[in-house]
């Protein structure tokens, strides 16, 4: 018998500490509900396009908390907000988490180095980096090196760089072609002259027609470069040739 007393002692205590928490349970939830003071209500400041350190004072001077998020951006400066979440103009709680993106500038890049390569290689290159990045400007010199050959650039190798910036080559354009002399075309038939100038890498650059009775049509009576002068691949030939025009009766 006296255990069983025990026993029903025991159940009895751990009902009246069961009842005592429940109520305790109850009188603090009533406590928070009905005497606690309630948060209140706030519209979102427009802080986009602000510098993050008066974004934060402004929206924490409203009672609400700050998240930072970092971000690349082309034309927003560093340091400044780019998008908030929730958007401005809305009705929040005080407390409530205000998300903010903000710009870490341009993104930097180590400049490789384009020597050596072709302008395609060059540009496969900087691609693989970053999408942004392109030759700008491309220029072209007789050197030693292989044609089509990249020999300088800037900026320089692993300086560093960001995206949108100008990048410059310089090309090789192989060795500067042997120069020869400029053949003799005057008296001689246009079509001839024509096939031997372009056998010899030369250019026509304007060819004027005179009225000469004195020699057949299509003869060359002059010529630019003149007979002995120095010329190189590429050159330019200016010639004026005889034509012949019907003459009318008297």
């Amino acid at each position: 018998m006296e255990k069983i007393k025990k026993v029903f002692s025991i159940i009895k205590v751990v009902s009246l500490l069961g009842f005592f928490i429940a109520i305790g349970a109850i009188t603090s939830v009533f406590t928070i509900i009905f005497f606690a003071p309630s948060r209140q209500e706030v519209i979102v400041p427009n802080v986009i396009g602000k510098d993050f350190a008066s974004a934060f004072e402004i929206l924490s001077t409203n009672k609400l908390d700050i998240k930072k998020v970092s971000e690349y951006h082309d034309t927003i400066p560093k340091d400044f907000v780019i998008s908030q979440t929730p958007s401005p103009g809305k009705k929040i709680k005080e407390g409530r988490r205000i998300w903010l993106v903000v710009s870490s500038g341009r993104e930097v890049f180590e400049m490789p180095d384009l020597r050596n390569c072709t302008v395609r290689e060059a540009q496969e290159r900087l691609y693989r980096i970053s999408k942004g990045l392109r030759i700008v400007t491309t220029s072209f010199v007789h050197t030693n090196f292989p044609k089509g050959c990249i020999i300088a650039q800037a900026p320089l190798p692993f300086s560093k760089i960001e995206k949108g910036d100008v990048i410059s080559v310089l090309v090789s354009h192989g060795p500067h072609p042997k120069s020869f002399l400029m053949p003799e075309f005057i008296g001689m038939n246009w079509q001839y002259v024509n096939r031997e100038i372009e056998r010899l890498g030369l250019i026509i650059e304007d060819v004027v027609e005179k009225v000469d009775y004195n020699v057949e049509e299509g003869i060359v009576l002059e010529q630019n470069p003149p007979f002995g002068f120095k010329v190189r691949k590429g050159d330019y030939v200016n010639l004026v040739i005889s034509k012949h025009e019907e003459k009318l009766d008297d």
